[in-house]
């Protein structure tokens, strides 16, 4: 794409629609609501009371704060470089003029079609409330259902 070139004007006028959603509906909430909020004691069910900095050295006091911050930044250093790794051999799998190019689409085209399909093959959609109803069908009675939605 070379600046001043159609493309980037057609970039930008398309991207537009996207940017106002995503400040109308992410942005500004975060911004106006939680940070807002953020400097209140508030209970909600009481009037708010500004407390300034108050809750944030309250957590940056707090050993629980960075062990969760050390886990949460563990995880996020495992799992996203091991996931982008294995989606791109996956990718590299079932494209280009591999031999086992074949081999690869015959492994994961079947995950990909029964990937929804096969909780409901494997009867786990309504044990396990995995997008099963919990309505009875015209020869199940209620009790059964009941069983099924309360253990």
């Amino acid at each position: 794409m070379i600046p001043g070139n159609k493309d980037t004007r057609d970039g930008i006028v398309f991207s537009i629609p996207f940017l106002i959603v995503y400040l109308a509906f992410m942005i500004y909430p975060l911004l106006s609501g939680g940070l807002y909020i953020s400097f209140f004691k508030w209970d909600i069910l009481s009037t708010a009371k500004f407390i300034g900095w108050e809750n944030y050295a309250t957590l940056f006091s707090d050993a629980k704060f960075y062990s969760s911050l050390w886990h949460t930044l563990q995880f996020v250093l495992i799992t996203t470089p091991s996931l982008l790794v294995l989606g791109f051999l996956m990718a590299l799998a079932v494209t280009g003029s591999s031999p086992y190019k074949h081999n690869g689409e015959c492994i994961l085209f079947p995950i990909y079609l029964l990937h929804d399909r096969g909780k409901h093959a494997l009867g786990l959609a309504d044990a396990e409330g995995l997008g099963g109803s919990i309505q009875p069908s015209a020869d199940e009675p209620w009790p059964r259902a009941n069983k099924l939605a309360y253990q």
